[in-house]
């Protein structure tokens, strides 16, 4: 393990990038190419094997990304022209392509032609593709935002569009629960066990909710079961599970809507 920041080989010069769980992905500032590396048990450094990786791989036939997005099994990147391709575990359908087929390589994710904001979960994946969140993927812990919960009919192998946030600008996605801003302000959705929703309760929520008493907010981030917002006004809120302190409210305590 490294006690100090290590430069990562080969990677020239970096334009975004994102970790996840057991791997990371970047875009190269020319050319938008993408480069992972890490664990690969199910293909998510997408350079068509199944090898883990101690330095960054080529991500095959992804060119002209400009923002990339990785968590447990699956990473996804849109590309400058507004497509969005995802790779690896497609267990529920969460590479977008219409099938539950893994793939080692890059696939296109169907009918997104203009993503300006993609995020994905454990086992779902969202995008902003023009003035609508689409969501696809499991949605077992109703983190897709459409209303469905539960394990019956909940999994969905293409983009479904998301009701309830207004002209949505960031978005992001993490182990069973998303996020966004729109122009209305903070929306969260999916599983709420220890308030992730940040709405007063522990019942999941089956579409964008608004966290309680948010107030204007410019930027949202979400961990496994937490979420913080930046607010219009510089100050921060997060709520949710707090047993790490990741609140960072000073208390330690799980809080069901957002705090300071």
């Amino acid at each position: 393990n490294a006690v100090s920041p290590t430069p990562v080989t080969g990677l020239g010069t970096v334009s975004a990038i994102a970790a996840g769980s057991n791997q990371t992905c970047a875009v190269l500032a020319s050319g938008g190419g993408g480069r992972c590396w890490g664990k690969n048990d199910a293909g998510q450094l997408g350079n068509g094997t199944t090898q883990n990786s101690l330095v960054p791989v080529p991500v095959s036939n992804l060119t002209g990304a400009v923002d990339v997005d990785v968590y447990f099994q699956h990473a996804c990147a849109r590309t400058s022209s507004g497509a969005a391709k995802c790779w690896g575990e497609n267990g529920g359908g969460r590479l977008g392509d219409g099938t539950t087929t893994d793939s080692l390589v890059p696939v296109a994710v169907t009918g997104v032609t203009n993503a300006t904001a993609i995020g994905v979960g454990t086992a779902h994946s969202c995008a902003i593709a023009g003035s609508t969140v689409k969501c696809w993927g499991q949605g077992s812990f109703a983190q897709l935002g459409i209303g469905v919960f539960g394990s019956g009919n909940s999994t969905y192998a293409t983009p479904q569009d998301v009701a309830g946030v207004s002209a949505p600008l960031v978005l992001d996605a993490r182990q069973n629960h998303t996020c966004a801003v729109g122009s209305g302000g903070g929306r969260c959705w999916g599983h709420n066990n220890l308030g992730q929703a940040g709405n007063g309760t522990t019942v999941p929520a089956t579409t964008p909710t608004e966290p309680t008493a948010l107030g204007p907010v410019v930027d949202i981030a979400i961990g496994e079961v937490h979420a913080c917002a930046a607010r219009t006004d510089g100050t921060v809120r997060c709520w949710g599970n707090n047993s790490g302190g990741q609140l960072g409210d000073g208390s330690g305590q799980t809080s069901l809507v957002p705090v300071q």
